[in-house]
């Protein structure tokens, strides 16, 4: 078996949104077992996943890093982030993505 490598992070891609209440088995069988796993094909790792008990937020934030942009922008243009994008857009509302250069801790 061949060593994990580190990954070194240059950009977060957060993505912000609230479960539609309908949805919520439909929904982590989506994120479990096709959204998270092609997302890590794609060079795209999730880091971690929050969810947002107080305030007026959408209640769930998901944090992928990526090495650069690169892997990013070849899922963009194949289609597969789309392709993520509209079936997760099933499950929830409020949605909302964005990259920003990547620095330890909690970003919003």
């Amino acid at each position: 078996m061949l060593p994990i490598a580190p990954i070194i992070p240059s950009h977060k891609i957060l993505l912000t949104y609230g479960v539609s209440s309908d949805v919520g088995t439909e929904y982590y069988q989506y994120i479990i077992s096709v959204f998270f796993p092609t997302l890590a094909e794609l060079e795209l790792y999730v880091t971690q996943a929050w969810h947002i008990a107080y305030g007026d937020y959408p209640n769930r934030q998901i944090v992928i890093v990526c090495e650069s942009l690169l892997p990013l922008k070849r899922a963009q243009a194949s289609g597969k982030w789309g392709q993520l994008e509209t079936q997760l857009l099933d499950y929830v509302e409020h949605y909302s993505m964005k990259v920003v250069p990547f620095r330890q801790g909690f970003q919003f």
